[in-house]
């Protein structure tokens, strides 16, 4: 049996990757993670490059390990949200030192870039 890697995985690898073959979103999204490796997808897709695909990927590594891969999306909430960017997942580093602004302004980002293109995709209406 073959290791397949998602597409959020396939970003955060050094791999190079093509859009030769470019995917349609899924017709249901449930999971913020599936929301997430369809986004990724959708970038290299959109002729985004392997380095842009790979640090989205790792800005929304750090939601995913907040709120869990598995967390329904009808479950976010603009509170939730805000918990998050208010969290020390994202203000912190892992040795307790403050993340520059610039960094955290990044994470937040992507992550509303992330929100934006599934609600365009009508991910939260299906």
């Amino acid at each position: 049996m073959g290791f397949t890697q998602t597409p959020m995985e396939n970003a955060m690898s050094k791999k190079n990757t093509t859009h030769d073959n470019a995917t349609q979103p899924p017709e249901s999204i449930e999971t913020l993670g599936q929301l997430f490796d369809a986004y990724i997808a959708s970038l290299v897709d959109r002729g985004k490059s392997a380095g842009t695909a790979r640090s989205y990927a790792a800005d929304l590594a750090v939601a995913k390990k907040h709120f869990g891969a598995d967390l329904v999306l009808t479950a976010l909430t603009p509170e939730t949200v805000a918990g998050f960017f208010a969290s020390d997942a994202v203000r912190m580093t892992r040795k307790g030192v403050p993340k520059s602004k610039i960094t955290t302004a990044k994470i937040k980002r992507v992550l509303r870039l992330a929100l934006l293109w599934a609600e365009g995709e009508s991910f939260f209406e299906k």
